[in-house]
């Protein structure tokens, strides 16, 4: 079972690392219209694998300040001085995201009135 899961993430590795993020985001899309039948909203799946794939490399960026900056005060030993401000900052980063959206109208209810 661990083999299997390494090559699972070897493979992952490889398209990610060959495959254009564009290419990757129509290639769910593609595969998602498939299932626009069943009543799946297809557009809002996409958007969301596309807010997680361009949110992980801001995350692991968040993580990598916090552990600088927790090491330049001398607590790089420190669970709390690395996990308390990339929690703070990347819920600021989803809000921030989120206002985002918002302002463009996307993920407003239509039933709900302002």
């Amino acid at each position: 079972m661990v083999g299997d899961l390494f090559a699972l993430i070897l493979a992952a590795s490889a398209v990610t690392a060959s495959t254009a993020l564009e290419d990757m985001l129509d290639t769910i899309t593609w595969l998602l219209r498939r299932l626009r039948g069943v009543g799946i909203p297809t557009e809002q799946v996409s958007l969301a694998f596309s807010l997680t794939i361009t949110a992980i490399p801001n995350i692991l960026g968040i993580a990598r300040e916090s552990h600088d900056a927790a090491k330049a005060r001398g607590l790089e030993r420190s669970s709390r001085a690395l996990v308390v401000p990339l929690v703070i900052r990347t819920v600021a980063h989803a809000q921030l995201t989120g206002e985002a959206l918002a302002a463009r109208g996307l993920g407003e209810d239509e039933g709900q009135s302002s």
